[in-house]
């Protein structure tokens, strides 16, 4: 007879794995090629109508009153965008200056003021060292918060820069394409 042991907090362990992973899938993501308009950013970015699931709590004891009211849950969205900077460099081109106009104006607008954290993603392709990728990608997308602060006001306080590298390739078959180079834009609220 063959015994198999199972550790005694497999189950929790699989299921604490499993909630670790959920995040990444519950993000409404879009790709914007070109230079995207604010509008096109815009509707990328709005919540979907009806899109605020009520919860709904568990309370023990006796209270007095009316029940709470439900609280509603966020919904994280994404959008990639393709902005161009100078090669191998955190230096934003032209194009790269047009359409974070056009995102400034969309993440001030009134259609996304509810939106209360902005995240912003550098990604690099697959070529070059790995390290400097993600610092190269840190960077830029640094570049990408500094630029919607100081020029498009949005509020810094609402901008995270974070620096991807290859990591997460947009298009894992073409690891060296430029699709991969670019700048993830994720709202939540």
């Amino acid at each position: 007879m063959r015994t198999t042991f199972i550790p005694r907090h497999a189950g929790l362990v699989a299921a604490l794995a499993a909630a670790l992973c959920l995040p990444s899938l519950a993000i409404g993501q879009v790709a914007l090629q070109g230079k995207p308009s604010a509008s096109q950013i815009i509707q990328a970015l709005q919540a979907p109508q009806g899109a605020k699931p009520k919860t709904r709590g568990l309370s023990l004891g006796n209270s007095e009153g009316p029940a709470p009211e439900p609280v509603e849950k966020t919904t994280m969205r994404a959008v990639d965008l393709e902005i161009p900077f100078e090669f191998n460099s955190a230096r934003l081109s032209e194009d790269g200056k047009e359409i974070l106009v056009q995102l400034g104006q969309a993440l001030t607008s009134d259609s996304l003021s509810g939106v209360k954290s902005i995240v912003l993603e550098g990604h690099t392709d697959a070529k070059g060292n790995a390290g400097y990728n993600r610092v190269l990608s840190l960077r830029r997308a640094q570049t990408v918060k500094d630029f919607l602060a100081q020029k498009q006001s949005v509020p810094a306080s609402k901008l995270k820069a974070v620096g991807k590298g290859s990591t997460e390739l947009a298009d894992p078959k073409n690891p060296e394409d430029g699709v991969n180079r670019r700048v993830r834009v994720i709202v939540d609220g």
